[in-house]
């Protein structure tokens, strides 16, 4: 059994930097984040570059207001992991973290080391938090998040919005997922593949998903053998 969570429709966002004066923004809600009410959430927003900086601030300077975490992802690791590593807490327990010093909701820099305009989704958790002390969470994209951190050191007082509808479900049933393409040129020997398959609500995300899973999460093993 595996949990089932539904996107729902498209999420939005905006940055109002004074009344009726707004920039859009793209996002995407996070895999087991809860919904925003039915008619979004709106509020000043504070920038942090990481879990540890809660701390700093207290729950004077973040009660009631949306936290950004804009920590990037360092580009001088050769390892891509290492850098992903680095700051992907700020995504799996920003909410959980977030929520204990009084926050109605977060917005995530993309784990993502290019500029683009394609927010990242992944999971996060609330960890024990009660359903009551839950808030939502959403990833920016990598560009939008620049351009976010650059209009708040102008006007640290500027206010976003954004709506989300996703929802969780009981677990559900689920299955392995086989394929098997018999090569041209060497037809009996073998090249295996192992992965997960990671589908958090993208039309489309499966296949460039599978494009990269020998990159990213998969294991080979090349060997010959007599088909049976």
């Amino acid at each position: 059994m595996v949990p089932k969570w539904v996107r729902g429709i498209p999420e939005f966002a905006y940055f109002e930097t004074s009344p009726g004066v707004t920039t859009n923004v793209p996002i995407t809600a996070l895999g087991g984040s809860i919904a925003t009410p039915p008619n979004g959430l709106k509020s000043e927003i504070v920038e942090v570059d990481g879990i540890e900086e809660l701390a700093v601030l207290g729950e004077a300077k973040i009660k009631g207001k949306i936290v950004f975490y804009n920590r990037p992802m360092d580009p001088t690791l050769i390892n891509t992991f290492s850098a992903y590593s680095g700051c992907v807490d700020q995504r799996y327990a920003g909410a959980m973290e977030a929520s204990k010093y009084g926050a109605i909701g977060i917005i995530v820099r993309s784990m993502n080391l290019r500029l683009d305009d394609f927010p990242h989704t992944g999971s996060m958790s609330y960890g024990d938090l009660p359903e009551n002390d839950r808030i939502p969470a959403a990833a920016i994209s990598t560009n939008a998040a620049e351009l976010l951190s650059a209009t708040l050191k102008l006007d640290p007082k500027i206010k976003f919005y954004f709506k989300q509808n996703c929802k969780q479900f009981p677990d559900v049933e689920s299955y392995n997922v086989i394929g098997e393409i018999t090569g041209s040129d060497f037809p009996e020997e073998i090249i295996v593949v192992g992965g997960h398959l990671g589908f958090l609500g993208f039309r489309g995300w499966i296949a460039r998903r599978w494009r990269g899973l020998c990159a990213e999460h998969g294991s080979i093993a090349s060997f010959k053998t007599d088909r049976i």
